[in-house]
């Protein structure tokens, strides 16, 4: 059973006060198979996830579901036992995680010039390393854009919808792939 996803689930409809009737409702499914859902006792299937993400704002279902089904790039999950104002969100990005990944992003363009591959074991754990903490701004920018979205109405869809067109524009994209 999806545990993530249902504790998920459970912990947005307690933090909405959302009834199990109203998001059956949202996501078009009956009020017991949303039980069934919240308690983890069934699995969400993905439409239902991508209708309380669209129709309710849910976007941690989304990254929930990727996380614990490995579908995305990096599976990981939404920060739930950080400070969520986003005035402190914003001061720890600033000052610890983005430049803690600039001097990663320096030290990998070191270790990686000119060279099609890393032989050394040593240079590759420290590759490793380098990598991990241009990683660590992937879940901080997840739970920055949701609480965008949740605190100052956002919208997601509009951000993704430009940023592809930008992307195409510079040329970065050529074919569309999604």
């Amino acid at each position: 059973m999806s545990t993530l996803v249902a504790k998920t689930l459970k912990k947005l409809q307690c933090s909405t006060g959302a009834s199990c009737r109203e998001l059956a409702d949202v996501a078009g499914v009956s009020s017991s198979a949303m039980s069934r859902y919240s308690t983890g006792s069934r699995n969400i299937p993905e439409d239902v996830i991508v209708n309380l993400s669209r129709k309710s704002g849910m976007e941690e279902l989304k990254i929930a579901y990727l996380s614990e089904k490995k579908l995305d790039i990096i599976n990981t999950p939404v920060l739930n036992g950080i400070d969520d104002n986003i005035q402190t969100m914003i001061f720890k990005f600033i000052h610890e995680e983005i430049p803690e990944a600039l001097e990663s992003l320096y030290n990998i363009s070191k270790l990686t010039m000119n060279k099609k591959s890393i032989d050394n074991n040593e240079h590759r754990e420290q590759l490793y390393k380098e990598v991990e903490q241009v990683v660590d701004l992937i879940p901080g920018i997840k739970t920055f854009l949701i609480r965008m979205k949740q605190d100052y109405g956002i919208s997601l869809e509009r951000l993704d919808i430009a940023e592809c067109k930008k992307l195409r524009q510079r040329g970065y994209v050529v074919e569309e792939s999604w």
